[in-house]
C-alpha cells in the first residue's frame, strides 16, 4: 500500500502536470486569437480548445476534491479504529498491549491522512 507521502507526491505531480498543460493551452489559444481568423486555427477551433482546457481544469479540481475527501474520510476511519482498539484494550487483559499498539498506529495513520488533507486543501486554495 502506498504511504501518504508517496500518494501526496503523486497527486501533487499530476496536478502540476495538469495545471501546466492548461496554462500551455491558454497561452496557445491566446497566440492563435492574436493571429486572427484565416491564419491558423478557426475561431471555432480556438473556442473548442478553450472549452477543453476548462474541462481539463475542472477534472483536475475534481481529482483534488476527491483526494481531499478520501484523506479526510480515511482519517476519521482510523480515528474510529483507534477508539475501538482502546476499548478492546480496556476489556481484553490478555492482549492489552497489542490493542494499545494498534490504537497508536491508527492514530498515526489518522494524523498522516489529516496532514495530507491539509496540504491538499492549502494547495487547492492557492490555485484558485
Amino acid at each position: 500500500m502506498e504511504d501518504a507521502d508517496g500518494m501526496l507526491g503523486r497527486i501533487t505531480r499530476r496536478r502540476a502536470e495538469l495545471d501546466s498543460r492548461c496554462l500551455e493551452l491558454h497561452e496557445r489559444n491566446g497566440q492563435l486569437e492574436k493571429r486572427g481568423p484565416g491564419s491558423g486555427s478557426t475561431a471555432q477551433q480556438v473556442s473548442q480548445a478553450l472549452e477543453r482546457a476548462e474541462e481539463a481544469q475542472q477534472r483536475a479540481d475534481d481529482v483534488y476534491r476527491r483526494a481531499l475527501a478520501t484523506h479526510e474520510r480515511a482519517a476519521a476511519v482510523h480515528e474510529r479504529a483507534a477508539i475501538a482498539h482502546d476499548l478492546l484494550a480496556d476489556v481484553d487483559s490478555t492482549n492489552n498491549g497489542g490493542h494499545r499498539a494498534r490504537a497508536q498506529e491508527h492514530r498515526r495513520l489518522a494524523d498522516a491522512d489529516r496532514a495530507v488533507a491539509g496540504v491538499l486543501a492549502s494547495n487547492r486554495a492557492g490555485t484558485q
